[in-house]
């Protein structure tokens, strides 16, 4: 259901404040082919540090809260490889690129982006980006409210509510290729492209995009080609 997403947080989760015993630049996972599941767990770092430092490949994270998270790069997860992420909620995140997360590339589902920041990727900055069933909900950026990628974002069954870009894409900006099906594309605002803005080509199938707002240019779509 593409209007159901799960509320995974409630009182009775414990909330684990790491940064006491967290080390400079996020808790270190270092074993390739590597399973988290936090069994509904929050990680809170106090806006102090990274939470986890991704140096291994191929890594899968599940159902964890990311709240709080503080970096250059990668608010609240940092790998420079592939990343999976399945059922996580990031909240309040904060970095220069990558709100939330920063990866190479990124598949992703059914998880919780909600007011993250950052200057390039509000929520998410990878190389590629594999996105299905995830709500985007107000987050900031210059460049790419929500999403930021030099290559090629898909997303699938997803909803993009009110996030917001200074400059490109309010929702999504991509260098490359964009392709977007059965989405929401809600209330969102950049200057040039207040929901997606794209470098190439763009397709958008079977999605509402609605109230979406440019300053400058195309309040719904901005892309070099379109369908």
């Amino acid at each position: 259901d593409l209007h159901s997403f799960p509320t995974r947080r409630s009182s009775d989760l414990e909330i684990l404040y790491i940064t006491d015993e967290i080390d400079a630049g996020g808790i270190v996972i270092d074993r390739d082919n590597f399973t988290i599941n936090g069994n509904g767990h929050i990680l809170n770092a106090n806006n102090e540090e990274r939470i986890f430092n991704i140096i291994a490949n191929n890594v899968t994270l599940i159902n964890i809260t990311f709240k709080n998270g503080f970096a250059d790069e990668g608010g609240a997860v940092y790998t420079e490889n592939d990343l999976t992420i399945i059922g996580c909620d990031f909240e309040n995140n904060n970095a220069n690129d990558g709100g939330a997360v920063r990866a190479y590339n990124i598949n992703e589902t059914d998880s919780i982006f909600k007011y993250n920041f950052a200057q390039n990727g509000g929520a998410v900055i990878a190389n590629n980006i594999n996105i299905k069933h995830t709500l985007f909900e107000k987050n900031e950026a210059e460049n790419g409210g929500a999403i930021h990628t030099e290559g090629t974002v898909i997303v699938d069954t997803s909803q993009f509510i009110s996030n917001s870009a200074d400059r490109y894409g309010g929702a999504i900006c991509s260098e490359e290729n964009i392709t977007a099906v059965t989405c929401i594309f809600k209330s969102n605002i950049g200057q040039e492209g207040g929901a997606v803005f794209g470098g190439n080509n763009a397709l958008i199938k079977n999605s509402t995009v609605a109230e979406n707002e440019g300053t400058r240019g195309s309040g719904g779509l901005q892309v070099t080609n379109h369908v």
